[in-house]
């Protein structure tokens, strides 16, 4: 087996970048393995593993995660939400739009900063008893001040994460705003998945 490309040390999204490039620059290559440090590179690993119909699976060693990706034997992922997060509970799961919303402020609106955030409160409380179900969330930005626990808004962003929504914040503006700590690993992702998940999904809303 070839060994491991060490990735261990490579900022977000350096790690997506690599193998999206090996992957390229090498259209014989049918298995790849990697090394990473974290389980936030991990997941956008996975995910760019079903963006790109690729196999994928990981083993937790002592001190890193080695990743495998193929090629071979690939059996199409009819739905990708629910396949990256494996929550589907029955046929009713995957009766959902393409349709990303991208969130970038934290408000709704222009207008008076208090009355604003309330809007983007009420928008999310009516999404959460809404019969249209969007794809994901992307939040950038301010927009990720949502997820913060004393935010306002975190309650109906639970509860829209329950109905097998995803919930996904860009990594370096979660450190920017310091609350990088207090975000479950699996909803941290990098501009590269971002701008996936926009350029495939069949509408974006954008607040």
């Amino acid at each position: 087996m070839t060994k491991p490309y060490d990735l261990r040390h490579k900022p977000c999204p350096e790690p997506v970048l690599t193998v999206k490039r090996l992957f390229t620059e090498n259209p014989n290559l049918t298995h790849l393995s990697v090394m990473v440090s974290d389980e936030v590179n991990v997941n956008n690993l996975k995910r760019f593993a079903l963006n790109q119909n690729l196999n994928f699976k990981v083993e937790n060693q002592s001190d890193y995660y080695l990743l495998f990706f193929s090629k071979t034997n690939f059996k199409p992922i009819l739905d990708h939400h629910n396949a990256l997060s494996n929550l589907a509970k029955n046929e009713f799961d995957l009766i959902k739009s393409n349709t990303v919303i991208f969130i970038t402020n934290d408000t709704l609106g222009t207008g008076e900063p208090e009355f604003s955030n309330t809007l983007m409160d009420l928008f999310l409380q009516s999404l959460e008893t809404s019969e249209h179900i969007p794809r994901a969330l992307l939040l950038i930005n301010r927009g990720v001040l949502l997820l913060s626990p004393d935010s306002s808004s975190s309650i109906s962003l639970n509860a829209l994460q329950a109905k097998n929504i995803e919930i996904l914040a860009c990594g370096l503006c979660l450190e920017y705003y310091k609350i990088k700590e207090f975000i479950p690993k699996d909803q941290i992702t990098n501009m590269y998945n971002i701008i996936e998940m926009l350029m495939t999904s069949s509408k974006v809303i954008k607040l």
